[in-house]
């Protein structure tokens, strides 16, 4: 198989992914160090980037041009729930007055595809884009709920686990426990886990044939919630907004 990789586009995605909010601009140098690539295969790669319009220069630094969210827009446009589920967070964002997001699971991460929050939250730095630790995520617990017992196992056995607060599950094994919880439940819930006073609440968004395909949760630092009123609260409402997302796909 890797006999069948091209490497020039290979090293194309490791310089796009070289730049993010912390490195928006680089110089060669910078982009050869961060991609183990030598600076001419560097140099040779920017230039091809910059000819199709993804990559700008000036002065001694690079930066990515808007053209580049094309790349991203065509997964987005390629799954047929997105559209309806940017609508369906919006509605609850404003409803719920907190935020809310619907994600997938891309490696070790829950990605955001969707998301929007109320005005008071402007603060608040997720976005469409967002990664979370798939472990610590309501999401990305909620969604690896839904493999069978020895694929969750070894899936499990590839997460890495790190303490974000003094409540981040950091052993496999209670993680794993959380997770059939989650599966018993048919919703997956956080409670400080990724940011003290932060909760949140997941449930699955199913296709048509009752695969799991993507999760959709809504977070709160309200100190005015227990988790059963959280809980009470926010549920069925967002179990609702998940059949609404899985009714809208295509048969």
């Amino acid at each position: 198989m890797r006999s069948e990789e091209i490497q020039s586009l290979a090293k194309g995605l490791a310089v796009i992914r070289a730049f993010g909010p912390e490195t928006p601009k680089l110089t060669l140098a910078e982009v050869a160090r961060a991609t183990s690539l030598t600076r001419a295969g560097a140099r040779r790669v920017l230039l091809t980037l910059i000819a199709q319009g993804y990559v700008s220069m000036e002065d001694r630094y690079f930066r990515l041009q808007p053209r580049i969210l094309e790349l991203g827009y065509a997964y987005l446009a390629s799954q047929p729930w997105w559209r309806p589920a940017q609508k369906v967070v919006e509605h609850l964002a404003n409803e719920f007055d907190n935020p809310v997001a619907a994600g997938v699971v891309d490696g070790d991460a829950v990605t955001y595809l969707a998301h929007a929050r109320p005005s008071r939250f402007e603060a608040f730095v997720r976005s469409v884009g967002t990664k979370l630790p798939v472990g610590i995520s309501a999401m990305g617990r909620i969604i690896l709920a839904d493999l069978p017992d020895d694929a969750l196992a070894k899936r499990l056995g590839e997460i890495r686990l790190f303490p974000l607060t003094k409540a981040t599950l950091t052993d496999h094994a209670h993680l794993q426990q959380a997770i059939l919880e989650a599966r018993r439940r048919g919703y997956a819930l956080i409670d400080q886990e990724l940011e003290v006073g932060l909760r949140s609440l997941a449930v699955p968004i199913r296709d048509r044939g009752g695969r799991v395909l993507a999760a959709i949760g809504v977070s709160s630092s309200d100190p005015g919630f227990t988790m059963t009123s959280f809980v009470q609260r926010f549920l069925e409402p967002l179990r609702h907004a998940s059949q609404t997302i899985s009714a809208s796909l295509p048969a």
